[in-house]
């Protein structure tokens, strides 16, 4: 992607020069994790503007779809774990910390609300989310679709097979004698 020549007003007093950037661009791009881009490339080469909450960065990229297939693997993977931990059955909920100054205990965000904030703390992409979540109301229907007609399987009266005649016992063996008491 070809770079542009334009210097945002918050760089020209830093001291970052073009032709810097320029020479050690490659070096910079290939030490990067996974959906992170440096402030550099979203001020000069981003064919996109960045979004304000920064939490969004990476799926801002893998909506737009600037991110190489290996991140993109890499990403979704992660953001599938943080999207099945939050619809676990024994998900905690989100921790916001301390909701008002002076308090002395952490304020705990439950169910959906808590949900909304952990994948916004996540950054997972609203599209993904919107899928996901369509995926988990099927299975958890399909689940709770089996687990109602096992109860009633279970609850239908059972027709009891015949009673088998006891088995004979087996031959007794002769008994032996007590054995003496050890000294010791």
């Amino acid at each position: 992607m070809p770079g542009t020549k334009r210097t945002p007003i918050h760089r020209i007093n830093r001291g970052l020069s073009w032709s810097a950037r320029e020479r050690f661009r490659h070096i910079l791009m290939a030490q990067l994790e996974w959906g992170f881009r440096p402030a550099a490339w979203w001020d000069f080469d981003a064919p996109i503007r960045r979004p304000r909450d920064h939490d969004y960065d990476e799926a801002a990229l893998w909506e737009a779809g600037l991110l190489t297939p290996e991140e993109r693997t890499q990403l979704e993977a992660r953001w599938r774990q943080h999207f099945n931990d939050a619809n676990e059955p024994d998900w905690v909920g989100y921790c916001i910390g301390h909701a008002k100054p002076g308090d002395t205990f952490a304020t705990w965000l439950h169910g959906d609300e808590g949900r909304r904030a952990h994948y916004k703390w996540a950054g997972l992409p609203r599209p993904l989310i919107k899928k996901w979540t369509a995926e988990h109301k099927r299975r958890v229907k399909r689940r709770s679709k089996t687990i109602r007609q096992l109860a009633e399987s279970a609850q239908e009266p059972t027709v009891e097979p015949a009673p088998q005649p006891k088995p004979a016992p087996p031959e007794a063996q002769p008994e032996r004698p007590p054995s003496p008491p050890l000294i010791g």
